[in-house]
């Protein structure tokens, strides 16, 4: 729940249990500080004909999850050193935690804008920050036509220069300007004929095709406004699997123990029309984190459009120090796709780190697995039954303790002894201490 909100009964089924056994439904019972929930409110009361019962909820601070650009600025060229920066028209799109959004407009003073560079022609790259969730937005810097201009003026401007002793020679040659007369049969308009003017002057609508060039040059933006905005994939009814883990263990103390989980997020619904994706994960003791700084990419490539499968390995984990004083570790996954020249940045809800006794554990000791576990126990086993059937008192240690493979045999079973929850894995070199 998010602060602020009331407990919903939707689904909750109330049974009273009688003295004979027997269980019954309760509809008309009464629930206790279910309004208004609170930050860190863990529970709320049921109560019916002076019993009670708890129910346990978590509550949240209403937060940040996601942004995207939902419509571009209507200004996205700029000439080169004159233009400013101006966003003005752009919204972008806020995505909190309770599935609530709001539109801000990108000029908003909420809104930090970096990185824009109107030196170099081209596309330049800006960074749009709100809370702690950044996106990047194109923008095209643009030749200024005035600097060329004169250049290209100076040389023609000095052709009449040169044309002066040419025009001495119409002066000079006055007997030739008979000829123009003469050739008054020649202004039968071949000149005039308006097929001159015809497709020279209907040129000038082809002249003006560099001019309709100019907005196709600006159709790679109209192409981004067509193909629309990047948008996030829905991570509402996501959860993970947890394949496989492995624990590396060595020993020569010097050398770093780690672990590998082989983890799939599935119930992912990704929207297919973005041209990339990139995906981050991040482990955390608290259910609510909001700004979240050391993510850790994904790097395998991602071939199914409803699940994201990767490997946690411990080495990558910054905050490796923090997680082994939790009890409970949550999974966030940060997903950024990008489409034309728009971003848009999501994270998932917390994912609360289970394990049960299907996962499929494998130990290594210096990089050698350690092999035929369940035949180990179950020597284990038949040599206990042995045992007792000789009448001997199992549960007292005779003499001393083998020492073969002692370590492997310690490991294993704190391994089977803990396996009902991550933290073990994460906590394995606490444990570890006292096998060495």
């Amino acid at each position: 729940y998010i602060v602020g909100q009331n407990f919903d009964k939707t689904g909750m089924i109330v049974a009273g249990i009688y003295e004979n056994g027997a269980t019954k439904q309760i509809l008309d019972y009464t629930i206790e500080n279910g309004t208004n929930l609170y930050k860190g409110q863990t529970s709320v009361t049921i109560t019916y004909n002076g019993l009670s019962t708890t129910q346990n909820i978590t509550v949240v601070e209403k937060s940040v999850v996601g942004i995207s650009i939902t419509k571009l600025p209507s200004k996205t060229q700029y000439i080169q050193n004159e233009e400013d920066l101006d966003l003005t028209g752009g919204l972008l799109k806020v995505t909190y935690n309770d599935n609530s959004t709001e539109e801000l407009n990108l000029n908003s003073e909420l809104i930090t804008v970096e990185g824009f560079d109107n030196t170099n022609i081209g596309t330049n790259t800006i960074e749009i920050t709100y809370m702690e969730f950044t996106i990047t937005l194109d923008v095209v810097i643009i030749e200024n036509p005035n600097i060329s201009n004169p250049d290209d003026e100076e040389p023609d401007d000095q052709n009449p220069d040169d044309q002066n002793p040419d025009d001495q020679n119409p002066d000079d040659q006055d007997p030739d300007d008979q000829n123009p007369d003469d050739q008054n049969p020649d202004d039968q308009n071949p000149d005039d004929q308006n097929p001159d003017d015809q497709n020279p002057d209907d040129q000038n609508p082809d002249d003006q095709d560099p001019d309709d060039q100019n907005p196709d040059d600006q159709n790679p933006d109209d192409e981004d406004d067509q193909k629309g905005n990047a948008e996030s994939s829905n991570f509402d009814n996501a959860d993970y699997v947890i394949n496989k883990v492995q624990l590396h263990t060595f020993t020569d103390k010097n050398t770093q123990e780690y672990l590998l989980v082989d983890l799939t997020i599935n119930g992912i619904s990704r929207n297919t029309e973005n041209d990339s994706y990139k995906y981050y994960y991040y482990l955390s003791p608290n259910q609510d984190e909001n700004s979240i700084q050391d993510w850790i990419e994904i790097n395998e490539e991602q071939t199914s459009n409803d699940s994201i499968s990767f490997e946690v390995n411990s080495k990558d984990i910054k905050n490796y120090l923090e997680l082994l004083s939790s009890d409970t570790l949550y999974l966030y996954i940060r997903e950024v796709t990008t489409k034309g020249g728009s971003q848009a940045v999501t994270v998932s809800k917390p994912m609360k780190v289970e394990l049960n006794t299907d996962i499929d554990i494998e130990i290594y000791r210096d990089n050698a697995k350690i092999e035929n576990m369940n035949s180990n126990n179950n020597s284990n086993n038949n040599n206990n039954n042995n045992n007792n059937q000789s009448g001997n008192d199992t549960t007292i240690a005779q003499e001393n303790f083998p020492k073969t493979g002692l370590r492997n045999i310690l490991i294993i079973g704190v391994a089977i002894i803990l396996l009902g929850t991550l933290v073990f894995f994460i906590r394995y070199k606490i444990l570890n201490s006292y096998v060495k």
